[in-house]
């Protein structure tokens, strides 16, 4: 690819820009939500976060620290280039209800509490990724191929606490939609 890149939602809403140059990402990108919202600008050339949008308890992303936090501890998340809408889109993509899930009432109602579930290690790598679908009175895990992911979507900046990597699970509140897959709320 060479030039202006541009990923469209629903034919009319950007939710990245930016330049490439020799098939690579340059310069500073700007990530958006579904809404256009501004979630995460990066700086390709200096591997940088600029911006970050901030979270609050609305979210529908949990993080969940590998060490218990004391009271003067200072922790930090872990952070997916492309912000926490575009640069998870990916992993969305990976899922396909199995069929054996399909005629449930509780989901075809989706009445289930379903989450994706990520595990990034102290390094900042992708080390697992599964589906938790909750009914009210089980879990059911669906393990997704981390394979199938191109390397890039397998990169995080670690998680901290006082600076150290650890490792983290990010839990996110998603749906079941009608043709099987998953998306965000």
């Amino acid at each position: 690819m060479e030039g202006l890149y541009q990923a469209i939602y629903r034919e009319r809403q950007p939710v990245a820009t930016g330049m490439y140059n020799q098939d690579k990402r340059i310069g500073l990108w700007r990530f958006y939500d579904a809404a256009g919202h501004p979630m995460q600008t990066y700086d390709y050339d200096a591997k940088t976060v600029i911006f970050e949008a901030k979270e609050d308890t609305t979210s529908n992303f949990r993080y969940l620290l590998d060490n218990t936090l004391g009271p003067t501890d200072k922790a930090h998340k872990p952070i997916k280039t492309g912000g926490r809408y575009f640069g998870y889109l990916n992993y969305l993509k990976l899922f396909k209800l199995p069929p054996e899930f399909a005629t449930h009432p509780e989901v075809t109602l989706n009445e289930v509490k379903t989450t994706l579930e990520l595990l990034v290690s102290p390094g900042g790598r992708l080390a697992d990724i599964k589906v938790n679908i909750n009914n009210g009175a089980e879990d059911h895990f669906i393990r997704l191929k981390l394979n199938l992911l191109p390397p890039e979507d397998r990169i995080f900046t670690p998680a901290t606490i006082n600076g150290e990597p650890v490792a983290c699970r990010i839990i996110i509140r998603v749906y079941i939609t009608e043709d099987d897959g998953i998306d965000f709320y």
